[in-house]
């Protein structure tokens, strides 16, 4: 027993373990296990993981031949790159690494170098210098150049540089002649690269994506291409030599500029696929039907008004779309494409369809939305494959009953529902349909708008008759946001100027209410200290205006002495007028005018206390003030004594006081 307890271990040493598969389990290092089989290990696959680092004992393993390491977090990767003497394929796509070492010259068995999608910014210098390489994939690596000796590279057959910013190849790329797909997309070119002439082994080439304006002559050389993509350009015309290209089997030109394709596309018989749409066509080759192979036809969004007669050669024809043009029928011949499945003409200006049309026995899906078409044809009954026929927007259902009628004006037999006749769509020259077919964004955003208020608690009992203010409105363009934010701030600087020029009339307001009073209690004070013969020198009455500037000082300094003065004056007035006088004469109480903001006197326009001593009369001339002049001081105070105490006081509009305690000098005259 124990002899084959011994040979069982000495069997599992032996055993070889030549593949080991770490993808997708979530590692941050390489595992410990693939060191113990360093001696057999040809393929370790480590993709999908977080490893940020490769350990030294990896690149013990001489005999591995495939190393994944895409997905992962790798920064950098060592020098010792280069002990892996018998690797084939390297694949770090998906990585951080900005360079490879040069150290990766010393592989000389590498063949296929899977780089892609990583800040590299450069073609790693040791990698024109693998001339065993075939395959090259350098996509979306932030490349702006190729090294002048990439041309060293003579046995690549697959070339890739999609999502960079390149826009010219290095003319050593001439020697690439063994290249059979190139991928140039999505990058800078703003015409077909010379060099690509030489590459006459070319049987994909990707340029979509580019400012590319035509496609020249040149691509005639390509005789085994088989796969054309110059989709997304600006491609105004297609040079006739692409007939050439005999062996094309997927042509795509979508969202180009052209309008019109040359006639030589009818040679392209090998053609499975033509792509077409979203360009500026107004009809397509005549001889459209020569092209006997294909399969799939996409001419949406152009501005076709008449299919070719000849469609009806294309007995293999299993897509048709010519949605968003202007055709207004469709020739009798399509119904001979009994092969086709599907049929879709959204948004033309059909009027009618044919009757041929039922001969599709294969037709599975038909739509015909967006058109003008009253009644479809009985043939209709013979579609036995078919699963949906569209006819308006708001259709719930993909198959609607139809039912036999008679036409009117022709007396014929046809098929109605009431979906039909088809309504025409108003709104479509004003676009808003959306590609769907549907109402455009714009047009539910006004409807919402309408409806979609902001509510809050307790609304219900509102009136939900009254249009609220807060709605929700689309975002505006830059420019219309300058120009709003430019209007909101004239607006504030506006309201601001008008609060300003109130809030100053207010305060000149106040200040002559409370200035004609105080100037009263001051005449008191100076009559009971003088006792005689004191008279104040008059300030010059010239009419000048006071700016509202200065009448804002001055409120500000009577606020800070009012309290003094008020003090003053009370025990000025007690010693003058008896406590039952003084109260009496209180009684009679000022209003406020609404209009002005000044102090007034009751009634009849004044207040007169009688006593045997002193005769107070108080005059307000405040209808004199007008809201739009802050400028003149129209209020006058007249106090006038009787002759026993002649006591005279005026307040003159440019705030001079006069004494007079002489009851042989006249009285003043109120200035006008």
């Amino acid at each position: 027993m124990a002899f084959i307890s011994c040979l069982s271990c000495f069997t599992k040493q032996e055993e070889e373990v030549t593949e080991l598969d770490y993808r997708h389990c979530s590692l941050d290092d390489v595992p410990n296990d693939v060191f113990a089989y360093e001696r057999t290990l040809e393929v370790l696959h480590l993709d999908s993981n977080n490893i940020r680092d490769l350990p030294r004992p990896l690149f013990h393993c001489h005999g591995l031949r495939h190393l994944g390491l895409a997905d992962n977090e790798l920064g950098t990767i060592p020098q010792a790159l280069s002990s892996l003497s018998q690797l084939v394929t390297l694949d770090v796509a998906k990585n951080v690494l900005t360079d490879i070492p040069e150290t990766i010259k010393q592989c000389k068995q590498l063949a296929v170098i899977e780089a892609s999608v990583n800040p590299l910014q450069k073609i790693p210098e040791g990698c024109t210098q693998l001339v065993s390489l075939t395959e090259l994939y350098l996509n979306d690596c932030f490349l702006e150049y190729i090294p002048a000796n990439f041309g060293r590279l003579a046995k690549l057959k697959i070339l890739e540089l999609r999502e960079n910013s390149l826009n010219s190849l290095p003319k050593s790329m001439d020697r690439l002649v063994n290249l059979t797909r190139i991928d140039l997309s999505q990058n800078q070119f703003s015409e077909v690269p010379e060099i690509l002439g030489a590459m006459t082994e070319l049987e994909e080439l990707w340029l979509d994506g580019n400012r590319l304006k035509t496609l020249p002559a040149m691509l005639g050389r390509f005789s085994k291409l088989r796969h054309l993509d110059a989709s997304f350009n600006h491609l105004e015309s297609v040079a006739p030599d692409i007939g050439n290209c005999t062996a094309l089997v997927n042509l795509t030109l979508s969202t180009n500029d052209l309008k019109e394709v040359p006639e030589t596309l009818e040679t392209l018989v090998n053609l499975v696929t033509l792509k077409l749409d979203d360009n500026q066509l107004e009809k397509l080759p005549e001889n459209l039907g020569k092209m006997a192979s294909l399969e799939e036809i996409f001419c949406a969004e152009n501005f076709l008004t008449t299919l070719p007669p000849s469609i009806g050669w294309l007995r293999k024809l299993h897509t048709l779309n010519v949605d968003e043009n202007d055709l207004e029928d469709f020739p009798p011949e399509i119904g001979s494409c009994r092969n086709m499945k599907i049929l879709s003409a959204h948004g033309n200006k059909l009027t009618g369809l044919p009757d041929e049309l039922g001969h599709i026995v294969n037709l599975a899906v038909l739509n015909l939305v967006g058109n003008f078409i009253p009644h479809l044809p009985v043939s209709f009954v013979k579609l036995k494959s078919i699963t949906a026929i569209w006819l308006a927007n708001n259709q719930t259902k993909p198959l609607v009953q139809l039912n036999h009628d008679t036409d009117p004006y022709t007396g014929q037999k046809v098929l109605t529902n009431f979906l039909l006749p088809q309504q025409p769509e108003h709104d479509r020259d004003g676009d808003n349909n959306s590609d769907s077919g549907s109402f455009h964004a714009s047009v539910w955003e006004e409807e919402r708008s309408k409806r979609s208020l902001v509510k809050w608690a307790g609304e219900e009992t509102l009136d939900h008759d009254k249009t609220g203010n807060l709605r929700r409105a689309p975002t505006p363009f830059p420019k219309e946001m300058r120009a709003m934010a430019i209007k909101v701030q004239s607006m504030r600087e506006k309201k601001a100027a008008e609060d300003d020029r109130n809030g100053k009339r207010r305060q000149s307001r106040e200040y002559r209410g409370r200035s004609s009073r105080h100037r009263h209690r001051n005449a008191e004070k100076m009559e009971e200290n003088t006792h005689g013969q004191y008279h104040q020198e008059e300030i010059p009455s010239s009419n000048f205006a006071i700016s509202p500037l200065m009448l804002e000082r001055q409120t500000v300094n009577l606020s800070q002495e009012e309290q003094n003065i008020q003090d003053q004056m009370t025990a000025t007035m007690a010693q003058v007028i008896p406590s039952s006088r003084w109260t009496d004469s209180r009684k009679s109480p000022d209003k406020v005018s609404r209009d002005s903001g000044v102090t007034s006197p009751s009634e009849a326009g004044s207040v007169t206390t009688e006593c045997s001593d002193v005769n107070i009369g108080v005059v307000n001339h405040s209808n004199m003030f007008q809201h739009e002049n802050v400028d003149s001081l129209t209020n006058v105070l007249s106090v006038q004594s009787n002759p026993s105490n002649g006591l005279t006081v005026h307040n003159a509009p440019n705030n001079g006081l006069k004494v007079h305690n002489n009851p042989t000098i006249p009285q003043q005259s109120q200035p006008s």
